[in-house]
């Protein structure tokens, strides 16, 4: 009998010091700094790199365990965009440090704005010493839980059947981020998953397509299906849009009956999907955007020419259509808007394809606003 050993990497991401603190109780601090920023700005100075390049020779070697991370401001500007540009320098710090590690790490975050200064915000240098990011790694203790499934025992895991690894991903960061995975088979939640590896075994004779869900607080719900091979490692990464002002999320498995405003059955479960999303999180508002195909032609002595803008009324009705729907669902209207963009969008303006055609035939949810005690504004990751 063979069987999919489920190998799922996930990493943590959290706004919680609390959490953070408990971390550090149960492991052992292996090096820490601070790096500073410029005023108002997220970008690493070229001052701080020889200070990142101390825990990235620490990450290159055979190392598990966390950073810790709290970012800070001076106390010029409102809180609320200070925490916005806290949490943008941790991010900063984290794309730096993610590249070429080979430890097996994640990040706890932490956003504090003016909150905890170390110096006074009433001179020049004392606001330098205060915008910043302190960094603390640390390792884990024999006394931590260890996980089933570690990296030396990975081809044992493979002779027993097929090996499946996730990485989830932000799609706008590149951030790796916690999340949850519904079953392909029975549409149950397999586990709340802390950081690190679970087996789950499957009883599997041949390579065959399988649909994940994929759920993460303050992102967007989202569905995937993988072709999964047999007797093969399988590594997927999975890109999940985040609740972030000026997020796109593309519903492509909402669809219409052609040139019309008829919506397809095989469209209420990505509705579903979008509507637990946004009963999970009401913080933000957003617009409906309708996109159809109606591709750019010259004109000629015997026909107009199509140009931008075109179709508009028939964008705005599907628009309209999935406006109603969330809102016959319970979803506030004053959260949402809608609007028909007709054909001036179209990723591909002279679409030859199939699925090119299909990309410019769209509806998407784009993020207008988030409250900034939202889940994804406060970086917390527990669903």
């Amino acid at each position: 009998m063979r069987h999919i050993i489920l190998n799922i990497l996930f990493y943590l991401s959290i706004q919680s010091f609390a959490i953070a603190q408990n971390k550090a109780n149960s492991s052992s601090l292996i090096h820490h700094n601070s790096i500073e920023f410029d005023f108002g700005k997220s970008e690493i100075k070229a001052s701080e790199f020889g200070k990142l390049e101390e825990f990235r020779k620490l990450l290159q070697t055979d190392f598990s365990g966390y950073i810790q991370m709290i970012g800070h401001t001076d106390a010029i500007g409102n809180q609320e965009d200070n925490i916005a540009l806290s949490q943008k320098r941790n991010q900063s710090i984290i794309r730096y440090l993610q590249k070429d590690i080979k430890s097996e790490i994640y990040f706890i975050t932490d956003a504090v704005g003016e909150n905890h200064p170390v110096s006074d915000n009433d001179s020049q240098s004392g606001r330098q010493k205060n915008r910043r990011v302190e960094l603390s790694l640390y390792k884990k203790t024999k006394k931590e839980k260890i996980n089933p499934i570690v990296f030396a025992e990975r081809e044992k895991a493979i002779e027993n059947g097929t090996l499946l690894e996730f990485i989830i991903k932000d799609n706008m960061t590149d951030s790796l981020i916690y999340a949850k995975i519904l079953s392909p088979l029975d549409d149950k939640e397999y586990a709340t998953y802390e950081p690190g590896k679970c087996d789950i075994w499957y009883e599997m004779e041949e390579t065959k397509k399988m649909n994940f869900e994929f759920s993460a607080k303050g992102y967007f719900n989202e569905s995937r299906s993988f072709t999964i091979q047999a007797n093969e490692e399988n590594k997927i990464i999975v890109e999940l849009t985040p609740i972030r002002e000026g997020a796109v999320l593309n519903l492509k498995k909402v669809l219409f009956a052609g040139g019309k405003t008829v919506l397809l059955k095989s469209s209420v479960p990505e509705l579903k999907r979008l509507l637990k999303t946004l009963q999970d999180n009401t913080d933000f508002t957003f617009e409906i955007g309708g996109h159809v195909n109606i591709r750019y032609i010259k004109a000629t002595k015997d026909r107009p020419a199509i140009k931008k803008f075109a179709g508009a009324d028939l964008s705005e009705a599907r628009a309209k259509k999935i406006f109603k729907y969330l809102s016959r669902n319970g979803i506030a209207e004053e959260r949402m808007t809608f609007k028909g963009y007709g054909n001036s969008k179209m990723p591909f303006p002279y679409a030859k394809t199939d699925q090119e055609q299909a990309a410019n035939r769209r509806v998407e949810i784009k993020v207008v606003s988030v409250s900034p005690n939202s889940a994804f504004t406060q970086n917390i990751s527990k669903n």
